[in-house]
């Protein structure tokens, strides 16, 4: 299977009109589950969601499917990740059943990690104090090269996105003591959510630019480069 994650700067009003257009499972070949959301930085003591952004999430049979999807859409203006999945824990819509979920499951080079929810509300009192530490633990690490949040609010899914110059600070930082190691503890004695997941990926392209840039830097794909 394939990931892909794009983000772009189109305007309130623009995303309003391209969500009615946005891939979906029903309709796009290839495309096994897919959501549309709104980016939020990491981080901030509350949630501050940045409208004029859309970001996509989108597992795929293949990577052949999601060229042919996003090559003529208006995210292929924006930034694009694409991800090959090797290691995760937990289950999600089109997610393989057949990866490894053993820690040792690593590879040379960067890494990204999506976190994935679809939140009980009657646990969104827990979760958002608990995610806001992980999140103030994360990204004060210096393995840490970009991250950002989304939201689909109608769908109750809260995700993060992590890139990783540094794969032994990413686990360095999850199993280590602080926000995150807590906040896998209060997952563990009782669960935020309805379904979830944590997927860690080898990135296999990236491309294009949020404000100018690109946030993982020109050639992110080599670790040296970070």
């Amino acid at each position: 299977m394939h990931v892909s994650v794009h983000l772009a700067d189109l305007g309130v009003r623009s995303i309003s009109r391209w969500r009615r257009a946005a891939p979906r499972p029903a309709t796009t070949a290839g495309l096994r589950w897919s959501a549309v959301v709104t980016p939020a930085p990491l981080g901030t003591r509350a949630p501050r969601p940045q409208f004029g952004r859309v970001g996509l999430i989108a597992f795929w049979d293949d990577e052949e499917s999601a060229a042919d999807a996003i090559s003529d859409s208006v995210l292929a203006e924006g930034f694009q990740l694409g991800l090959e999945p090797v290691r995760a824990i937990g289950t999600w819509p089109g997610l393989s059943t057949e990866l490894p979920t053993a820690p040792d499951a690593v590879h040379d080079g960067p890494a990204v990690v999506l976190t994935i929810g679809r939140l009980r509300l009657l646990q969104a009192y827990r979760f958002f104090p608990a995610s806001a530490r992980a999140e103030k633990h994360v990204v004060a690490s210096p393995g840490l090269t970009w991250s950002t949040g989304f939201a689909a609010v109608e769908r109750r899914i809260v995700a993060t996105l992590s890139w990783w110059h540094d794969p032994t600070e990413m686990g360095r930082v999850a199993r280590g003591d602080g926000g995150h190691r807590d906040a896998i503890a209060e997952q563990a004695a009782k669960d935020f959510h309805h379904d979830s997941a944590f997927i860690r990926f080898r990135p296999v392209s990236v491309s294009g630019a949020l404000g100018g840039r690109n946030p993982v830097g020109p050639l992110g794909l080599d670790r040296s480069s970070t």
